[in-house]
Order: C-alpha cells, then structure tokens, then sequence
C-alpha cells in the first residue's frame, strides 16, 4: 500500500482539533501510523496497520482526545485472518447476534463521525463473539 495521508479530526469532549492523519509500511510488516495536531505527533506502530491505530489511539486517549476514523468506532474490529494475511485495512462492522458479512467490511482509515475509546470497542468486539456462542477472537472466526 501507498503511504496514506489525509486531514482527520480529533475530540476532546465536544471539542473538535483538526489534524493530520499519516500511515505507512517502512518496512515489511511494520506498520505506522501518526497524528500531527498543535504542533504535536503522536503514533504507533505494529504488526498491521489496525494494531497500529490502536496504539497511536491509546496514546491518544491518554490526553483525552479520540480520533474520528472508521477503525476507531466501537462496533469495528478485523477479522483474525485479516490480521494474520495482510495489513488489516479493513474490518467488519459488527451487529450482535449475527454473523459479519463481506458487505460489512469497512475501510479503518475513512472518516467516522462516532469514534470511541479502545476499551468500549474492545468490550463490543467481546459482547459481539459472546452474542454469537464464542469465547472470544480465537474461538470464532467473523
């Protein structure tokens, strides 16, 4: 994949910082990501580019601020053959209590107007799997 670099907006309560946002593969399989805002930069890396938002979104959340992509909304997870295939550019939108679709895949890095912390999105990813009769990532496949 080409280097992605695109305007992104960030909120802090109902504040909304404009940014950049910026993600590339330097190597193979070391996947950035960045956000510049006032004058900062903040990132992450990892072995897919939607372990790299959760890092640079980690970082994020400590300061208080979320980032409004698609891979930061609380119903939004890759499947473990996407992570483990490529570089997780894309992640199911998952209901509770049905199975994701290919018609369900989104791109992680469009722009979202819901984003939520890593935390809420990891506790709908495991209420998904658990409304479906699985233990969790690795007993299910999405």
């Amino acid at each position: 994949m080409e280097e992605v670099a695109t305007e992104v907006r960030l909120l802090r309560g109902p504040d909304v910082i404009h940014g950049r946002f910026r993600a590339w593969e330097p190597q193979p399989d070391d996947y950035q990501v960045e956000v510049v805002f006032e004058g900062r930069r903040i990132g992450g890396s990892g072995e897919d580019y939607f372990e790299a938002l959760l890092v640079a979104r980690r970082n994020l959340e400590s300061e208080g601020l979320l980032i409004c992509l698609a891979g930061a909304q609380r119903d939004v997870w890759p499947s473990p053959m996407a992570r483990s295939m490529g570089p997780a550019l894309n992640a199911y939108r998952m209901t509770l209590g049905q199975q994701a679709r290919t018609e369900d895949l989104v791109y992680i890095f469009a722009e979202s107007e819901t984003p939520a912390s890593v935390r809420e999105q990891e506790g709908y990813r495991d209420a998904w799997f658990e409304s479906l009769g699985s233990s969790g990532p690795s007993g299910a496949a999405i």
